[in-house]
């Protein structure tokens, strides 16, 4: 089976990190804003990072020149948090209570679209909220904690 991590790199082509096929990134700016994308594994120079493909030294290159630092994402242990998706399409909270997890989609105008609860999931906030997207087709799109 053929190893699909994906590789990061900085402008001097020493490694920072390294990632499992379809993890996070966390990307923040020089005024500390950060969002999250996922990354799809092409092969072991390029990445799909949400919805852009980059050879690893583009990428590398690119966020040196624009002052952005990656970094793997760190799951939490957080009960309860809300994520703005792709710019503001969508919005989605997730609330852990007892051993459910409660979540809530909402529209751009904050009108709320859908809800559920995943009962007995011993998963991170982070697994369920990657779930709950996929399920939906925004799994690449740009993330923004809110």
């Amino acid at each position: 089976m053929k190893d699909k991590t994906i590789h990061f790199i900085n402008a001097r082509y020493k490694e920072e990190f390294r990632i499992p096929d379809g993890s996070v990134v966390k990307i923040e700016d020089r005024q500390h804003n950060v969002s999250y994308v996922k990354c799809q594994y092409i092969d072991n120079y390029h990445t799909l990072l949400g919805d852009d493909v980059y050879h690893i030294c583009q990428l590398a290159e690119f966020c040196e020149k624009n002052d952005l630092k990656l970094s793997p994402e760190k799951p939490s242990e957080d009960k309860s948090a809300s994520w703005e998706i792709g710019s503001g399409i969508l919005y989605l909270k997730i609330d852990r209570n007892d051993s459910d997890w409660n979540y809530s989609f909402f529209s751009k105008d904050k009108t709320f679209i859908s809800g559920g609860c995943i009962k007995n999931s011993n998963c991170s906030i982070e697994e369920i909220r990657d779930t709950l997207l996929s399920d939906l087709g925004f799994s690449r799109k740009m993330m923004v904690k809110v």
